[in-house]
């Protein structure tokens, strides 16, 4: 009776060990400008993302030209071109990327405020929103540098102070959810106390041989959990949209959420691993002292 109540707590310290590991990912990635980082070296790149936000500010920008300079024959296609060109020269440089990094660290931070206000008093869902306009000031910047002709005719215009991509619309049951889970997830902590409490207590109650066998059964479950949730997060992925930006910023940043995640159990994986390695031990060792106490 005794292991089966070992097992038990066993068993329930892996489920909390794992949830708290999840949880404790949650909370980095939400709070932690690291997670933008790695976005921004993978947006930098993603040729669908880099071709989408061309275009939208080649239209943004092209639609502020005077009308004095667009009814010029190939006016339009010139500075199309240039503004094509200008991204392709800026998007993986260091300033850039520092833009980029401070965008998305923005949207981040903002989604996690909205996320926090609207689960303490509901309300409206909170709609996820990047401004591309300091990119934009960025890239006019350098067609103006390189182009004379552009800079001569165009070097007064103004640029629009925002220009707002909505990446989606959060439905309340998702933002319920998203809400909830990071309200949760700052309690991870806890939950891994939790796993370390039952695993000693388990591995105490537990009684000679079964107590080193149920290790080893408890670690191996746990290799093949982390599978099982690595393979199942590489199949993750986000409804196609029109919105081009929208499709290519929301895969890159749930195959980015996934690869950290994935990466993030690694040493979870080599904890279990230990647990298997240390139970096989035991367990060996116990049989062979037992053998000799039969023997003398």
């Amino acid at each position: 009776m005794r292991n089966v109540v070992a097992a038990i707590l066993l068993f329930i310290s892996l489920i909390a060990g794992v949830v708290g590991t999840t949880l404790q990912w949650l909370h980095h990635a939400a709070h932690s400008p690291e997670t933008t980082t790695e976005l921004v070296r993978g947006i930098a790149t993603d040729r669908l993302f880099i071709e989408s936000v061309s275009s939208r500010l080649v239209q943004t920008l092209t639609e502020h030209v005077p009308d004095a300079v667009a009814s010029i024959p190939g006016a339009q296609e010139s500075l199309a071109d240039a503004i094509q060109a200008g991204i392709t020269a800026t998007i993986d440089q260091p300033e850039v990327a520092a833009v980029w990094q401070r965008i998305l660290n923005d949207t981040r931070v903002q989604l996690v405020s909205d996320l926090g206000s609207y689960g303490l008093r509901g309300g409206t869902p909170p709609a996820v929103t990047i401004d591309l306009a300091p990119i934009a000031s960025v890239v006019w910047q350098h067609v103006l540098s390189n182009h004379p002709l552009i800079a001569a005719g165009l070097k007064d215009v103004e640029l629009p102070a925002e220009i707002p991509v909505q990446v989606t619309t959060l439905s309340p049951q998702v933002a319920d959810a998203a809400s909830g889970a990071l309200q949760l997830a700052g309690l991870w902590w806890l939950l891994m106390i939790v796993a370390v409490v039952l695993l000693l207590g388990g591995l105490i109650l537990a009684t000679g041989l079964p107590r080193w066998v149920l290790l080893a059964v408890i670690g191996a479950l746990g290799i093949v959990m982390v599978w099982v949730i690595q393979f199942l997060l590489t199949m993750v992925n986000i409804p196609v949209s029109e919105n081009t930006i929208v499709q290519a910023l929301g895969s890159s940043t749930v195959r980015l959420l996934g690869q950290s995640l994935s990466a993030w159990y690694t040493w979870l994986w080599y904890g279990f691993l230990a647990a298997v390695a240390i139970g096989i031990i035991g367990a060996i060792t116990t049989k062979v002292k037992g053998r000799r106490v039969t023997s003398g």
